[in-house]
């Protein structure tokens, strides 16, 4: 549990009083995200999970959507206490198991979506790049070729 009385040097935030670090132990490397993301959701508590197999540890928590770190060595492992209080610690602790850079402006929750919404053009583009390489039809080529520029500005946009 991390809290203020667990480390007095963080003061309560004013959404987070506290949050937990659980180790899970799993028995295979490959794990169904459902039930991570069932498991965070089914315990009322802000919880950073530990998940680790073998000698390599991968953190995963739940904020709007499970967010998950890459895989790596166990005793490499490590989550940084940042901030003043602990809603800026939590905030932190996110962005960094995730990756992400908050743009100015924008809150975390926010920049997820933003981050999703980027994910899916960059995957609607690459479609519609599969199809209009397999497409004969000049005018249909002319037509998809269109959607990926509209894309292509939207995906600027997002940036």
């Amino acid at each position: 549990i991390v809290s203020s009385v667990t480390v007095p040097a963080l003061s309560e935030g004013k959404d987070v009083k506290e949050f937990y670090i659980l180790t899970v132990q799993l028995k295979r490397k490959e794990y169904d995200i459902q039930n991570i993301s069932l498991l965070a959701k089914l315990i009322p508590q802000r919880m950073v999970l530990a998940l680790q197999f073998e000698e390599q540890t991968q953190f995963a928590i739940y904020y709007t959507k499970l967010i998950a770190s890459s895989w790596q060595p166990s005793e490499e492992a490590r989550l940084p206490l940042s901030g003043l209080n602990l809603d800026s610690v939590w905030e932190n602790i996110v962005t960094h198991i995730g990756q992400i850079k908050i743009s100015e402006g924008n809150t975390l929750a926010e920049q997820i979506k933003v981050e999703e919404m980027r994910t899916k053009v960059k995957a609607q583009i690459a479609s519609l790049t599969q199809r209009l390489n397999k497409e004969k039809q000049f005018n249909r080529q002319m037509e998809i070729n269109a959607e990926i520029k509209l894309l292509r500005k939207q995906l600027i946009n997002l940036m």
